[in-house]
């Protein structure tokens, strides 16, 4: 195999966390996530030179915590350019920068419930070859910027690195549909073992062996798409049964010749989600040639364009090394992918006898396949250290405080103390069987309205929703908090129009009194479904 050539590759990291609120009580109540979001941006621009961007979540007519002292010139959309990049093309100026956005994270245990700080997730620019062969030393000057900030941020295991791949040409099926390969041939053997073990089961991750619709069910391939796959894979006979294919390999093989079956990006897409509409640990991110994100589009237009390979699987991570490593092992998949035929038929052989001869001596395939396919065996002694982190009882990868002008980075990428599978066994039904006796719902009424009827909005949408009591009670608080937010930005503009001097109208006085009753209802309201996840 050819060492790494990042020549071309362009790639980009989303990091997930929850961040708390500074404690400037009108922002803090009027709008939550905007002011979490917006207090570690603003900090972090005054660490560091690079570009930084925030963005908001509202109508263009109003404003929050993230905007309101931001200059109209400094505005781009909904998004507000904190430190300039260096480009002056406008349509290029959001993805120059590092942006902050708004996360729906489901903070499902212990101090996060409790707590239940909004969700940030932090996308880095579009980053390139020279940012790959030099170990990633942008984004290590903001994780090293982050910890200087003094913001109260913490990662649990709802949260996880994306890592997007693409190519600079534009990505291809043809090249889509090689990366799937080797994502399906070495997703047991390196992929999963390089993550926390709590991602193997995570809902946001599912495997594409496992839980893809390709997995599922076999699709019809036609004669050109089964030569082309004949020429890239080996013949099923050399895939032998084994501990890293389940023993089946006539299911894998299953499962290649639906990847390859697929006529365009987006039939790709659908096939690696589950039921084709949840996105597994591989996913096709597709975008216009605009380089936006597009979800419906006619056949081929997706061709060339800037659409990337999102690798979902890893937990969220502070730690500068391990997230320069993961990022090394995924584009190096993609760099693979782009072999010529022979080539890459050699690899694919290559990768299925080495998973087959480390099953057969007892041995992880990982260390194999790092040094004879990746070329990577100087980070094996970084991952040897990594993975014994990932055995440890309460494992741990933490940014500790450092510092009264350190930032407060509590839990990190692996303070992880139960998997999501203990978390769904534990939160059964009984702990809100009692709710459902006193309904008072009124169904002429949606009842995400029906703020008095808290409990009986829960009960319902766990019925309804399949979900755990737990998460029924985190996404019920996050409804209410929006609802806060819309509540306080009315509230705000008639203060406003008050002091402008606007005639105070019966009608504007009748509002601001049910404004007022509707904002300290759902304060009781919030704080009894605290409460209710306390004792979940």
């Amino acid at each position: 195999m050819s060492s790494p050539s990042w020549n071309g590759l362009t790639f980009g990291v989303e990091l997930e966390f929850m961040a708390c609120p500074p404690e400037r009580a009108y922002w803090k109540l009027w709008t939550p996530s905007a002011s979490a979001r917006a207090n570690v941006a603003k900090l972090l621009s005054q660490h560091t030179s690079l570009p930084i961007a925030c963005e908001c979540d509202h109508d263009p007519e109003d404003f929050c915590a993230a905007c309101a002292d931001i200059p109209d010139k400094n505005k781009v959309g909904r998004t507000c350019i904190i430190n300039y990049p260096e480009t002056t093309d406008k349509s290029m100026i959001i993805n120059a920068c590092f942006l902050f956005k708004y996360e729906f994270l489901e903070c499902v245990r212990g101090l996060n419930a409790e707590r239940c700080w909004p969700g940030v997730e932090m996308c880095t620019p579009i980053l390139g070859q020279a940012e790959l062969a030099s170990g990633l030393p942008t984004i290590k000057t903001i994780l090293s910027g982050i910890r200087q900030t003094g913001a109260q941020i913490t990662a649990d295991d709802s949260c996880g690195m994306h890592v997007h791949v693409g190519v600079e040409q534009g990505m291809t099926v043809y090249l889509a549909k090689r990366i799937a390969t080797l994502v399906v041939l070495l997703e047991n053997s390196l992929i999963l073992r390089f993550v926390a073990p709590h991602r193997w089961t995570s809902t946001y991750t599912m495997p594409i062996c496992d839980d893809s619709q390709a997995a599922m069910k076999e699709a019809s391939i036609d004669a050109a798409d089964l030569e082309a796959f004949e020429k890239h894979m080996p013949p099923q006979l050399s895939m032998r049964p084994s501990k890293w294919n389940n023993n089946d390999p006539r299911k894998y093989y299953r499962i290649l010749r639906t990847i390859w079956s697929c006529k365009d990006l987006d039939a790709l897409s659908k096939q690696l989600r589950k039921n084709g509409i949840n996105r597994c640990g591989l996913a096709i991110s597709l975008r216009n040639h605009d380089g936006r994100p597009m979800k419906l589009f006619t056949r081929n237009r997706f061709e060339g364009t800037p659409s990337t390979v999102e690798f979902r699987y890893s937990q969220m991570t502070f730690d500068h090394v391990l997230l320069r490593n993961w990022v090394e092992v995924v584009a190096r998949i993609v760099d693979l992918a782009r072999a010529e035929n022979g080539e890459f038929k050699k690899i694919a052989e290559e990768i299925i006898d080495l998973n087959y001869e480390a099953g057969q001596q007892r041995t992880a395939a990982w260390r194999l396949l790092l040094e004879r396919v990746f070329k990577l065996e100087h980070r094996i002694p970084d991952w040897e250290v990594q993975l014994e982190k990932f055995v440890e009882e309460n494992f741990t990868n933490k940014m500790e405080n450092i510092g009264e002008n350190t930032a407060n980075i509590e839990g990190s990428t692996n303070n992880i103390e139960e998997s999501n599978n203990s978390i769904e066994e534990n939160n059964n039904l009984e702990g809100i069987n009692g709710i459902r006796d006193n309904s008072r719902i009124d169904r002429s009424r949606p009842l995400e309205d029906q703020y008095v009827n808290a409990l009986d909005i829960l009960a319902q949408r766990a019925d309804r929703s399949g979900v755990t009591p737990t998460q029924a009670v985190v996404k019920f608080i996050h409804d209410l908090d929006r609802k806060f937010d819309k509540l306080m930005e009315l509230a705000l503009a008639d203060a406003i129009a008050r002091r402008r001097g606007e005639p105070d109208t019966e009608d504007r006085k009748v509002f601001r009194d049910y404004t007022d009753e509707a904002l300290d209802t759902i304060l009781e309201v919030r704080g009894q479904a605290l409460d209710i996840l306390r004792q979940l």
